[in-house]
């Protein structure tokens, strides 16, 4: 998965004009391709955690990113993201210890003449802030936001209602003991990965008794239109909040299966794109 950034993005001759940053997707892989309904997922790699992983981890991206020019720094700092923040902390000994390796993982990096790092974490509510602040994380910010809660007999949502959704949990985590980054969400729909035998609208899953994922709820009525309104009131919180990192997180550039991305399509072609760069362009990169 390196491939795309080392043979991609850094050999690019026009690499100076994108900086990058890195999010450790330290969840479990299973095959959902298409993800059996209603039986065990067949597990392709656990996630486990050690002392060691983590500075495998320090070490390479040390050594192949952190030193890159155009390696994005909050403040000075290496910004870099967990998907799993908290079961890495805990998988880890809980905060005072994952504080005490992440201060030696900070040593080392200046010992190398790199910046210190930025920690974020992707999370899912304002509930666990406190105990990864207490383990030394700077900022949180969410990975998408898919769903209001209104979801109608045939297993849809409205975008529309998703939008406000959005503004809500950003007011909930402004009010937590981090600072925290919006995510604005292009899309959801997750069908792709789901067994084409199993009926619409899906039913919930003889094992659990839930609409467990990818088997849940679609988002329609998404248009470039209404990704605009979202990034505009993403950029009119970021200025009124004034976040570190001064940023609006975007879900997702090429999320084909999962229904979010911002790439060219058949349907509206370059439009997600256009959106993004009328809300959120040039004129808006020294705002704040």
């Amino acid at each position: 998965m390196e491939e795309a950034l080392e043979r991609g993005l850094l050999r690019a001759r026009n690499r100076d004009r994108v900086q990058f940053a890195l999010m450790w997707a330290n969840h479990n892989w299973a095959d959902y391709f298409p993800a059996p309904f209603g039986q065990t997922w067949n597990s392709w790699l656990p996630s486990r955690h050690s002392p060691r992983d983590w500075a495998a981890v320090m070490d390479y991206c040390a050594a192949h990113y952190f030193c890159q020019p155009n390696y994005w720094k909050v403040d000075g700092h290496l910004f870099f993201s967990l998907f799993e923040p908290l079961r890495l902390v805990r998988d880890l000994g809980g905060a005072k210890a994952f504080r005490k390796m992440l201060s030696a993982t900070q040593r080392l990096l200046a010992r190398s003449r790199l910046p210190p790092l930025h920690l974020n974490a992707m999370v899912w509510g304002e509930r666990d802030v406190d105990e990864l602040r207490a383990a030394g994380y700077s900022s949180t910010t969410m990975y998408n936001i898919t769903t209001s809660g209104k979801v109608s007999e045939n297993l849809t949502e409205r975008y529309e209602d998703v939008v406000e959704a959005h503004g809500q949990r950003w007011a909930k985590m402004a009010e937590t003991s981090l600072p925290h980054s919006p995510v604005v969400t292009v899309g959801w729909d997750v069908t792709p990965r789901c067994e084409k035998t199993v009926q619409w609208p899906f039913p919930p899953s003889p094992l659990t008794g839930r609409r467990d994922y990818p088997y849940g709820p679609v988002v329609v009525g998404n248009t470039p239109s209404l990704l605009e309104s979202l990034c505009e009131r993403g950029l009119q919180h970021c200025i009124a909040t004034k976040p570190k990192p001064y940023a609006l997180f975007v879900n997702a550039w090429n999320e084909w299966t999962e229904g979010s991305f911002l790439l060219p399509e058949e349907r509206y072609g370059m439009r997600y794109l256009e959106a993004i760069r009328k809300t959120l362009g040039v004129r808006h990169s020294k705002t704040g």
